[in-house]
């Protein structure tokens, strides 16, 4: 018979992003996390506490310096590693006394930060390391040797995608180690509408952080091509953006965010961040995805096919996972405006039953295998066994 092991999970940031928002349908956290321990106040905190999960929480705070290290930063974070060493060793010493006053039977890690950090403070306490992988592993030469160290000590890996699994182990080599899960979402909290064919007005929308990565501009830039090429129509179609600038690792970020505002065509509205975005998606008929790397996963894609928006998304990374081509939603060239533009004017030339059967066949998609309860129990049983070994 198993028993319920003791779970200390640590988060690297407190924003509610998507895989913060993964994270929180992991409740009732009732596999074992009884303490989670954040590197600051912040929405995420916020929103565990209106869970009911206040009790479990506690607040470390991660210092600024090593808060501002970017996975991005490739072998410059040598430099800024070596300025925040004094932060870092402190911030070590406090959360190794934190861990070690839990007596935790696991440390469950997320964010890249706390993967490198948590993995050695695991090794000191002897205690088993769960990292739950939401993104592509850095790439430079320490981070990879890091990786095969933690690997070979027996680190456990959740990845949430299998774009994000081949990356991390393109040889296989490591495969009772790393196992995938797919990030999902809970279909009930997303009221599906399959028939949009008595609105007035279409509305086109990108829902998503304004950073250069995720593609705004890709966005906009097809939303000026389409001005253009559907003439009259275009004075019934509406452009929405949905999001901002949340990370503080890029003071360019709100540059950017800015310019593209102003660089806008006149039908496009911008919302902000929107904490709770299913009122909006709901008014949504096309929601692109436009990101123009590799997209780890894409949980924007899930909540636009539970509602019943059809989803066009960046072929690239997690995306391809999601969507079949023609049957539950399209694919476009990543960083190709004109590709983007011709996605949605073919999903705009569909009939209206067509449509509505697209959006039904996504919205089956989500229940069937993207469903919170699928993602819960995965994790459960990982968790298990990396306590059972």
């Amino acid at each position: 018979m198993s028993t319920r092991p003791s779970v200390v999970y640590v988060h690297t940031s407190a924003i509610l992003g998507g895989a913060e928002r993964s994270f929180l349908d992991l409740a009732p956290f009732d596999f074992g996390i009884e303490r989670i321990i954040l590197p600051n106040e912040g929405p995420l905190a916020e929103k565990l506490r209106a869970m009911g999960a206040g009790d479990s929480l506690e607040i470390l705070a991660m210092p600024k310096q090593v808060e501002r290290i970017s996975r991005s930063d490739g072998m410059a974070n040598l430099w800024a590693l070596f300025i925040a060493a004094p932060s870092i060793i402190g911030y070590a010493f406090r959360l190794h006394d934190r861990l070690k006053s839990k007596r935790p039977g696991l440390i469950y890690s997320h964010g890249i930060k706390n993967h490198f950090l948590l993995t050695c403070l695991a090794k000191i306490l002897h205690v088993p390391i769960i990292w739950h992988l939401q993104d592509f592993w850095p790439r430079f030469l320490p981070a990879r040797i890091f990786l095969s160290w933690a690997l070979r000590g027996g680190a456990r890996v959740i990845c949430n995608s299998e774009a994000v699994r081949f990356d991390l182990d393109p040889k296989g080599r490591w495969t009772k180690q790393v196992r995938v899960v797919h990030n999902a979402i809970d279909p009930s909290a997303y009221p599906f509408l399959p028939d949009h064919s008595k609105r007035e007005r279409r509305v086109i929308a990108f829902l998503g952080m304004l950073v250069p990565w995720k593609g705004p501009h890709v966005f906009l830039e097809a939303a000026r091509i389409l001005n253009e090429e559907l003439g009259d129509f275009s004075r019934h179609v509406d452009f929405w953006v949905i999001g901002g600038s949340p990370y503080r690792t890029r003071g360019a970020d709100e540059e950017y965010g800015n310019r593209i505002r102003s660089a806008a065509p006149a039908n496009v509205k911008f919302f902000g961040l929107v904490e709770d975005p299913i009122a909006l998606l709901q008014k949504i008929d096309l929601l692109c995805h436009t990101s123009i790397r590799p997209e780890p996963f894409g949980r924007v894609i899930l909540e636009g096919m539970a509602v019943g928006a059809i989803v066009i998304a960046a072929d690239l990374g997690g995306p391809r996972e999601l969507i079949r081509i023609g049957s539950d939603g399209f694919l476009h060239e990543p960083g190709n405006a004109r590709s983007l533009a011709r996605a949605i004017s073919e999903a705009l030339r569909l009939s209206d039953s067509a449509q509505a059967e697209i959006r039904r066949r996504a919205r089956a998609k989500v229940e069937e295998r993207f469903n919170a309860k699928v993602f819960h129990s995965s994790i459960a049983s990982f968790v298990q066994e990396a306590v059972s070994r």
